[in-house]
């Protein structure tokens, strides 16, 4: 997380578990979309590529977690 503090970072894609699993703390709550790693920046957790690739339906899933990312005026 040292780069973290040095560089403004406001969000941050994890695809798939392995990259969660890699940055994220063993005690973090994976369940939610989203995890707070700092005040300033949010980890979005994401299906794999090969996961959507092989299911498709995840797309829309990842879809939604991204809508975080859009301005408050574009989101549905």
């Amino acid at each position: 997380m040292r780069v973290l503090a040095s560089k403004p970072v406001k969000s941050i894609l994890l695809l798939g578990e392995s990259a969660a699993n890699w940055l994220l703390n063993p005690n973090s709550d994976k369940q939610s979309d989203r995890v707070a790693l700092s005040e300033q920046t949010t980890a979005l957790l994401l299906p794999s590529l090969s996961s959507m690739i092989e299911n498709p339906q995840q797309k829309a899933h990842a879809w939604k977690t991204l809508q975080y990312l859009l301005p408050v005026s574009s989101q549905p």
